[in-house]
């Protein structure tokens, strides 16, 4: 088996805002075709034109090619040589960021593939079935540009999602920083009132998880607001630091 071709796509919503932090707007899906006729199908949530172009430019020297490029004529049921290939191939422009998102979307067409072509699914490759059944969250993304209103849409979220039968919810508290919803600018008091006033919404046994967006610039801050959300029982805080801090 061959790969011949590899398509992309980039889906907008009608409506996108590019000043919005929504990441849900956009994606890109890649289909992979082969000399058999089986595809695989991978998608990534990155900036769509710019893996697309990643995805399809040529390629300048032996660090720097198109992933494309590096996949056609190759036998996609190997997938992990296949990572490798393209990670090293792309050195110079990817190994993070960008690359691996575009890496990430081609990669998961191959195990599609891989899959097909043995009539089973992927989960039979990546370490086999832990567990029967696992558990939905509702991942809560409020509306408002004024604190008030942000903050009474994340418990109106909360209360629903709860009334829909969910036991766990991701709420996300992104008030300030570089991903902050509709430019809001707050301080972390409302962060800490948005996570209370949720608490209070759901119950003590409703699973909480809270998502700020690299809201604080170093350790130091993040630790100052984390002690005051540790009464609220958070199974996790996502995301508290920027991406490049260590």
């Amino acid at each position: 088996m061959k790969i011949t071709q590899i398509e992309t796509h980039v889906l907008l919503v009608p409506d996108y805002d590019p000043e919005a932090c929504s990441s849900a707007q956009d994606d890109i899906v890649v289909v992979v075709h082969t000399d058999e006729g089986i595809t695989g199908i991978g998608e990534v949530d990155t900036n769509p034109w710019v893996a697309q172009a990643m995805i399809h430019a040529r390629g300048t020297h032996v660090l720097g090619l198109g992933l494309e490029e590096m996949l056609i004529g190759e036998d996609p049921r190997n997938p992990e040589a296949l990572w490798e290939k393209m990670y090293r191939g792309s050195f110079m422009t990817g190994r993070r960021g960008l690359g691996i998102c575009a890496i990430g979307a081609l990669d998961m067409a191959l195990w599609d593939i891989r899959g097909k072509a043995l009539g089973l699914p992927c989960w039979h490759f990546l370490g086999g079935a832990s567990k029967k059944h696992i558990t939905a969250y509702a991942s809560l993304l409020p509306t408002g540009r004024t604190a008030s209103q942000y903050r009474e849409s994340l418990v109106a979220k909360a209360k629903e999602a709860k009334r829909l039968g969910f036991r766990v919810g991701k709420m996300e508290v992104c008030v300030k920083g570089p991903y902050s919803h509709n430019g809001l600018q707050e301080d972390d008091e409302l962060i800490v009132e948005i996570v209370a006033a949720c608490r209070e919404a759901v119950g003590p046994e409703f699973v909480m998880m809270v998502d700020v967006c690299y809201c604080w610039s170093n350790a130091k801050e993040a630790l100052r607001v984390l002690e005051k959300l540790e009464f609220y029982d958070l199974f996790f805080i996502e995301t508290p630091l920027q991406l490049d801090d260590l």
